[in-house]
């Protein structure tokens, strides 16, 4: 996982600590992040208030979207925060892929997990049953952090003239801008002139409120109408 401003600068701010505090501090060895900032340390969080998952077992070459496309079935079970893939490391003896997925709050992720530990009905992603746990690296209530917020989620509703909103010239536009991974991009409706694009990313912070702030930021502000959507899994 990189978050948005060591790839903006080009060097991570922790890129010289110590793996071992990295993880005392609630962090993965492999984070990327400034772990100097308090906003993005778990080791405050409690255990029992943690919203992130960590899928493990999963296939060795395995995208976000095939996984949340293999979580689809088990919805509607709540909004997600984050998702993003852990390849295999073979020189650590790790030969499958992880996934961290962190949900808007705690009781969502009690029910994805207890889905996913149903024996009777196992989840399987690219033919390999998938198991979770809770995860070290902890993840706060979204509430918690973004008071006044909720409103946000990972879908994106787009609406404007066809030559500004298309799926090439949106996906060209953010990847200038940021890295972020898509679930999927649908389009809803369009006609002569107007058309409606859905698009679906694995993360609401530094994915889906980036592609936000950069249409806000930009020429698109005004020429097209975007806000945020309905997570594909929300509770109704």
């Amino acid at each position: 996982y990189r978050p948005m401003d060591p790839l903006l600068t080009g060097k991570s701010r922790n890129a010289d600590v110590d793996p071992k505090i990295k993880e005392d501090w609630g962090f993965s060895p492999n984070y990327q992040g400034d772990v100097f900032n308090p906003n993005n340390r778990s080791d405050h969080i409690r255990e029992e208030d943690s919203t992130s998952l960590y899928f493990y077992n999963l296939h060795p070459v395995m995208t976000v979207k095939e996984l949340l496309d293999a979580l689809i079935p088990l919805g509607p079970f709540g909004k997600i925060q984050q998702c993003n893939i852990k390849p295999p490391a073979p020189e650590r003896g790790y030969h499958m892929s992880g996934a961290k997925v962190a949900m808007f709050h705690r009781r969502e992720a009690e029910i994805l997990k207890a889905m996913i530990d149903n024996t009777h009905n196992p989840v399987y992603v690219k033919g390999v049953k998938a198991f979770v746990r809770w995860n070290t690296q902890k993840v706060q209530d979204f509430g918690i952090n973004h008071q006044g917020k909720m409103y946000m989620s990972r879908t994106l509703e787009i609406k404007g003239p066809k030559h500004l909103v298309n799926v090439e010239g949106l996906y060209n536009f953010w990847t200038q801008k940021f890295l972020f991974d898509l679930q999927d991009v649908f389009l809803v409706y369009e006609d002569n002139n107007v058309r409606h694009l859905r698009w679906v990313f694995a993360s609401v912070l530094a994915q889906s409120e980036q592609a936000f702030l950069t249409l806000k930021e930009s020429a698109f502000n005004g020429r097209v109408h975007f806000e945020y959507g309905k997570d594909p899994l929300e509770l109704t």
